[in-house]
């Protein structure tokens, strides 16, 4: 081994195990900061006295702790990441129970009310029908705490799902994040207002439900979205065009554009992309909408960097 190796070595060396150790930081944060809202949400739900704290609580918390780092502030955020992300309870839990120092130190009395926790499994059972959610897993293990701080202040869940996917796919830093949010990125890049999930429409006395509903800001039409997991079917283009004239006859204002949607349909890898148009030319439509709406390539690559 010459000199020249031994720096590569060293270098590989450094570099291997400081990214392991900061990932290992990582999820010990995140799983701390989880934790700690779990219980602040359970307390302020179901404590044996909590009506003596009230809206004090966090600040009590604060006052009876006295440690660096832990003020009201900061119990206020990890209690929004527990409510905004409570899919992560079984990758903390896991985490948990698989250090050694950690579950010898961690008695059953202390992770079962986790495991029971009513917030969590309501909210995570509604998070199951969400289409654009990224796997638990995945969120756990390649977002810090430093970018869910961020992303979890973000109400709407699909704006939030797009800079989660966004972030792990640019590998944005936690201030790459943060500027990307405030300069409205997710509005700049596509012109979507996200509008309605599971849309209800009543036609003939009969509910329907429209997966994804947008108003595209820029077009000035409703945009719906219609996802489907096999293959493409007559009935699925019928069905988005029902979906088309009802906006059109009831929904569309003076001002608008007539609606316009997009049928996905994906069946082993391969996405298939059908635009329609409720009767607009499609003249006018190439000319005036496809300007402005992502490409075929571009749904394609967004929905096969959605199946993590």
């Amino acid at each position: 081994m010459d000199f020249e190796a031994l720096v590569k070595h060293i270098s590989t060396i450094q570099n291997t195990l400081q990214a392991q150790a900061a990932h290992a930081v990582n999820l010990a944060l995140t799983s701390r900061n989880w934790l700690m809202g779990c219980y602040i949400v359970e307390f302020e739900q179901n404590g044996e006295d909590r009506a003596a704290y009230g809206e004090q609580l966090l600040k009590k918390l604060e006052q009876r702790l006295k440690t660096k780092g832990l003020n009201e502030r900061r119990f206020r955020e990890f209690r929004r990441l527990y409510l905004v992300y409570p899919q992560l309870k079984e990758q903390v839990l896991h985490y948990i129970m698989a250090g050694n120092e950690i579950r010898h130190t961690l008695s059953a009395e202390f992770t079962e009310p986790i495991r029971h926790s009513v917030c969590a499994e309501l909210q995570t059972s509604e998070i199951q029908y969400n289409k654009w959610s990224i796997p638990a897993e995945r969120l756990f293990n390649k977002l810090p705490y430093s970018h869910l701080k961020f992303i979890s202040k973000i109400e709407n869940p699909t704006k939030r799902a797009f800079y989660e996917m966004e972030a792990i796919r640019g590998c944005w830093s936690a201030r790459e994040l943060e500027r990307q949010i405030s300069s409205l990125y997710y509005e700049r890049r596509h012109g979507f207002c996200f509008e309605a999930r599971q849309k209800r429409i009543l036609i003939d006395e009969d509910y329907f439900f429209a997966d994804l509903v947008f108003y595209h800001r820029i077009l000035k039409c409703h945009v719906i979205v219609e996802l489907k997991i096999d293959k493409f079917r007559h009935e699925y283009a019928s069905q988005l065009n029902m979906y088309l004239n009802y906006f059109k006859a009831e929904v569309m204002q003076p001002d608008d554009n007539p609606p316009i949607g997009i049928l996905l349909c994906t069946e082993k890898g391969d996405t298939l992309v059908k635009y329609a148009t409720a009767g607009l030319d499609p003249n006018i439509f190439v000319q005036k909408y496809m300007i402005e709406l992502p490409s075929e390539e571009e749904i394609k690559e967004f929905i096969a960097s959605s199946n993590y």
